[in-house]
C-alpha cells in the first residue's frame, strides 16, 4: 500500500472514510456557569442535535465546571477543567447541565451543537 494520504483518512486496509456533511446544522454558544445549574444549549430552533462539544476557556485554575442531569452539583458532576474540553454524542432532547462549585467565580464554557 502507498504512503498515507493527509488528505484523506485512509485506515489500515486502505478504505477511506469520509463524514457526511451536507445539509447540517452547527450552533455555537458561550455560556456563563454559576452556582445555578444551567442548561448547556445554544437553544437553536428546529436543531436535531448529535453532538455536543464543550470547553471550558477559564484560564483560572479554581474555575472547575461540573456536568451532569439536572441534579448536578459539584459533588456528583463531572469535572471540566479550565481549557479541558468534552464531547458528547446526545439527542436533541438531552439535558446536560452545568454548575460552578461556591466561592469560586462564574466560569466560561463554549458549547457547539452539531446536527
Amino acid at each position: 500500500m502507498g504512503k498515507p494520504s493527509k488528505a484523506w483518512p485512509i485506515d489500515p486496509t486502505g478504505r477511506v472514510w469520509i463524514t457526511e456533511a451536507a445539509d447540517k446544522e452547527i450552533a455555537t454558544a458561550e455560556i456563563t456557569v454559576g452556582t445555578t445549574a444551567v442548561t448547556l444549549t445554544t437553544n437553536t430552533s428546529g436543531l436535531k442535535r448529535r453532538k455536543l462539544f464543550v470547553q471550558n476557556t477559564q484560564v483560572d485554575p479554581a474555575v472547575v465546571a461540573y456536568l451532569g442531569d439536572a441534579n448536578v452539583s459539584a459533588a456528583s458532576g463531572f469535572p471540566l477543567y479550565p481549557y479541558d474540553e468534552i464531547e458528547l454524542d446526545v439527542t436533541s432532547d438531552a439535558v446536560v447541565k452545568a454548575i460552578r462549585a461556591s466561592g469560586a467565580t462564574d466560569g466560561k464554557l463554549r458549547i457547539m451543537e452539531v446536527e
